[in-house]
């Protein structure tokens, strides 16, 4: 697969959070409780102890007060991936549920990220040129640890396997756990 210079770009910006530490975790999930006056309820657990789903994004707060905001995208194609730093998002209609102290998120509080790869995916069927977007990405940490987040989800409670193209992003923390539903490829 030959990466094009937005590809790069995307890739080089995600580099610049090598070195932040992050201090707090949230979750930004459509409210839809807003939508049949129920009682606000947090949607993001799933069957697996360490796989989150979430039907938005992701906030990665740092100890020098920036945010790092991942989620769904459409930039490269309607289900991606996108990540940005400390830029305005319309949060009409979405909770947020602060995560910092959740199980999935214990071990990356205070820890620097080391690394960020993306995982690229390709589409081929049928069109006159290649589409070539960001699945997942993989962020590890000082701690040797790594969390990977990929706009797929798991359609129903029975699900081992989760589906791509998607609005929705799934968090897991354990590598093996990520590779056999995969999330990961």
């Amino acid at each position: 697969m030959k990466l094009e210079q937005q590809h790069i770009d995307f890739e080089n910006n995600c580099k610049k959070f090598i070195g932040i530490k992050i201090s707090k975790v949230e979750y930004a999930e459509i409210a839809y409780h807003l939508h049949d006056n129920s009682e606000p309820k947090k949607w993001f657990a799933t069957k697996f102890d360490n796989i989150h789903t979430v039907d938005f994004c992701v906030f990665l707060h740092t100890q020098t007060n920036d945010v790092i905001e991942i989620y769904w995208d459409d930039t490269f194609f309607q289900f991606g991936i996108g990540v940005k730093l400390n830029l305005p998002s319309n949060f009409s209609g979405y909770q947020k549920w602060d995560v910092t102290n959740d199980a999935l998120w214990a071990d990356y509080i205070n820890s620097e990220i080391k690394d960020i790869s993306i995982g690229w995916n390709i589409i081929t069927e049928n069109l006159k040129r290649d589409i070539i977007y960001p699945q997942h990405v993989t962020i590890e940490f000082s701690n040797n640890k790594k969390m990977f987040l990929s706009a797929a989800e798991l359609k129903s409670e029975k699900d081992n396997i989760v589906q791509g193209f998607s609005d929705n992003l799934l968090i897991c923390n354990g590598e093996n756990t990520a590779r056999k539903v995969k999330m990961i490829l």
